[in-house]
């Protein structure tokens, strides 16, 4: 259906780069058709860190890796049950969140609590805005994405990011710009979020770096203003 549609279609739209270049592979229309518009979100409300902490009874002095997706297969939260062994391991001041809900939650609570994890399950939650900016870093280990709008979240919240390198996550990441890029594997997160945990001057760098590139390209006018030149160019 959408190869014909796209037959009919004067501009596709994709919401990322490797979105577009996957289209294009799969058949889907032609390259001069294409135009790639991010997602736009509204600005977040400021919060008060230590005030946000104390409200969904986090540690003050602890450091907090956060996870926000579906607990599903191709999301690989299997990953994170192997980061909390690292951090039990060797980083006694650091704690894992993991925001969502899904099929395998049950089973990754179980194996969490088999072995005594530092990892926090939360469920389902509708104020990921307030675990964002309680969190330090923000973690994505996903086989396959498009563009995670939680990610965009979390460079709104001046988090760094750890992600694997699927899908238009580039788009948001720029590996060594707003957070690091790892491969397709719980090892490669492991070792992105080892080096954000060592080097907390790196941790500020490329948060405050994700915060500044979330308000020029990711905001909801952003989006808006990208949408009425089309129109106005369409017309």
């Amino acid at each position: 259906i959408e190869k014909y549609l796209a037959t009919r279609t004067d501009i596709l739209v994709a919401v990322g780069n490797q979105v577009k270049e996957d289209l294009l592979a799969a058949g889907i229309g032609e390259r001069n058709q294409y135009k790639v518009f991010f997602p736009g979100l509204p600005t977040p409300a400021d919060f008060d860190r230590d005030g946000v902490r104390k409200e969904i009874g986090l540690d003050l002095d602890a450091i907090y890796c956060t996870f926000v997706g579906r607990l599903t297969q191709i999301k690989r939260p299997d990953r994170l049950i192997d980061l909390g062994r690292l951090l039990k391991l060797d980083y006694s001041a650091t704690h894992l969140i993991i925001a969502g809900a899904g099929e395998l939650l049950e089973e990754l609570t179980a194996q969490s609590q088999s072995e005594s994890l530092p990892i926090t399950f939360l469920g389902w939650r509708n104020d990921i805005d307030l675990i964002l900016n309680a969190s330090d870093i923000a973690v994505l280990c996903s086989d396959n994405e498009g563009i995670p709008l939680t990610l965009i979240q979390a460079s709104q919240a001046g988090l760094p990011i750890v992600s694997t390198n699927v899908g238009s996550v580039s788009d948001i990441v720029p590996d060594g710009v707003t957070g690091l890029l790892t491969e397709v594997s719980a090892n490669g997160v492991i070792q992105g979020v080892s080096k954000l945990l060592d080097d907390p001057d790196l941790r500020a760098r490329l948060g405050e770096s994700g915060q500044m590139r979330a308000r020029e390209l990711f905001s909801s006018q952003a989006m808006v203003e990208r949408h009425e030149e089309l129109y106005s160019q369409s017309l």
